[in-house]
């Protein structure tokens, strides 16, 4: 299950990384939590709230609402919904790979990066850590100047 996750995570932020425009679902235009404007399935029981992820701080980052991981900040929601045991949120940023990955590392447990790859002009970065009920997963792709971040929250 965990190979199978972290492979959509990337193949999803890789598509959306080579987008060169991205649809905001947000109000604001910043990466806050929303409904998806496209109508995707509401968030059963199984998905964490905001009082069962309350314990786990994350360097006092805001988290978004569906998957209770880091929202980057001033980041852009391109995408959100959640199902049964699934939930997840595609964020995206004109900020470079790096800082967006030096963010996420700071922000996240020291055990929790998976993964780096620098080749051909794709850098990728893959995290995964404990949440309230599940595991999450944090994916961060850049391709051509545009980064876009994967939050994915699974149900144990």
């Amino acid at each position: 299950m965990r190979a199978w996750t972290i492979a959509l995570c990337l193949a999803l932020a890789a598509a959306l990384a080579a987008c060169t425009k991205s649809a905001d679902t947000s109000s604001s235009g910043t990466a806050t939590a929303t409904a998806a404007a496209s109508g995707a399935a509401t968030a059963a029981s199984s998905v964490p709230t905001a009082a069962a992820t309350s314990a786990l701080s994350f360097g006092g980052a805001t988290l978004d609402d569906k998957t209770k991981l880091p929202l980057y900040p001033g980041a852009k929601t391109a995408s959100s919904g959640a199902a049964a045991n699934e939930a997840g949120t595609v964020l995206t940023t004109a900020d470079s790979f790096d800082k967006v990955y030096g963010w996420y590392k700071s922000k996240l447990p020291p055990e929790a990066e998976k993964a780096k790859i620098d080749t051909g002009g794709v850098s990728s970065a893959t995290f995964e850590t404990d949440v309230t009920g599940g595991k999450g997963t944090v994916a961060v792709t850049s391709q051509g100047g545009h980064t876009t971040i994967s939050l994915v929250f699974t149900s144990l």
